[in-house]
């Protein structure tokens, strides 16, 4: 099934004229309705009284073509366009949304996070929705593209495709962002540490352990920080550590002597610059140059577990490491770092 350029119109619904219902109520209200699971599914309000009345008919339509469990995933008043892309359904169901003054700006930013989510593939699929022009400004009222964490299914279970980037507790506290490296390699206490924000954008935020173990939690709402069980049955479910890790990596982005990959399970993990050790020898080993003199490409990617264990009188937190060598072997390594050390995270389903 293919949408093009489809405005939904709920005036025919409800007998009434746009005219007719901007005389009703200056201010207009309209959201737009999903399947998480599957975006294909979709419902459309706009021009209601209220809030509440146009998240309800969202709703209402999108279990009418066929959502099992629709959630409300934007709302606005006023004046302004909503826009939603799909991919095609046999292509994926991978979705993106957009709220801005004309439908044409709302349609970039749907197209630009359909992308995320679909590692590239254009989104085919358009429709949107747009209240009277005769209503009060913009004024968005939800949004839950934060919400939305891309995901894939890896023999049951369900990873996120992208690392973590979240700068809050699950509560809403705020977590405490270093400044310098050396700043997040000396202090105990939970933080989260960015060395580039074009490569952040990319790779995620580096978590150090008290902010894994902080009991405010890490995770969004249904997703949790996957235990050390949980790595392991990954790496068993993919042919043990010897198929995990080629079967993991992402096809770009890895140090040229890598084995070409093909991403089949679409886990999509990239090499990053996680930050182990003092600052001295992480600044040795992860920044500036290569021995050839080249911006240096990193081999390896080390994720958090949500398993800590005593050792000694001190706290250690397990962790997986997916790495490539310049013989041709990729690892799949199960291990353990300190607290004030920072791994990326890579959530799993609840």
């Amino acid at each position: 099934m293919k949408i093009t350029y489809l405005r939904l119109s709920l005036i025919f619904l409800f007998g009434i004229t746009n005219l007719e219902a901007a005389e009703v109520n200056e201010n207009k209200f309209a959201a737009l309705a999903i399947d998480r699971e599957n975006g294909f599914y979709y419902g459309w309000a706009y021009d209601h009284p209220s809030r509440v009345k146009a998240e309800e008919i969202a709703l209402i339509e999108a279990k009418n073509r066929g959502a099992k469990n629709p959630s409300v995933v934007l709302a606005w008043q006023g004046s302004g366009c909503g826009a939603y892309r799909t991919l095609s359904s046999n292509v994926g169901t991978s979705y993106g949304w957009g709220l801005a003054k004309s439908k044409e700006q709302a349609d970039r930013i749907a197209i630009e996070q359909a992308n995320l989510r679909s590692n590239g593939v254009q989104p085919e699929n358009f429709v949107w929705a747009c209240n009277s022009d005769s209503t009060k400004p913009l004024k968005p009222l939800y949004d839950a593209t934060s919400e939305i964490i891309p995901s894939v299914n890896i023999y049951g279970q369900i990873w996120a495709t992208q690392n973590l980037k979240v700068t809050k507790f699950r509560n809403g506290d705020s977590i405490r962002r270093a400044k310098t490296a050396d700043e997040f390699s000396s202090k105990n206490i939970p933080m989260y540490f960015c060395y580039e924000e074009k490569l952040c954008k990319i790779h995620g935020y580096l978590y150090n352990g008290y902010a894994v173990i902080d009991k405010r939690g890490l995770a969004p709402e249904g997703w949790k920080i996957p235990s050390l069980n949980d790595w392991v049955k990954l790496s068993n479910n993919l042919g043990g550590k010897e198929l995990a890790t080629t079967r993991l990596r992402s096809t770009k982005g890895w140090p040229s002597f890598a084995k070409t990959v093909t991403n089949p399970t679409g886990f999509n993990a990239l090499p990053s610059n996680s930050f182990v050790g003092s600052y001295e020898y992480w600044k040795k080993q992860y920044t500036g140059l290569d021995y050839k003199g080249e911006p240096k490409v990193h081999n390896k990617i080390m994720y958090w577990s949500s398993t800590p264990f005593e050792s000694k009188g001190k706290t250690y937190i397990n962790h997986t490491r997916l790495a490539t060598y310049d013989n041709g072997e990729d690892e799949f390594y199960n291990g353990n770092q300190g607290l004030s050390d920072g791994l990326n995270i890579r959530l799993i389903k609840e």
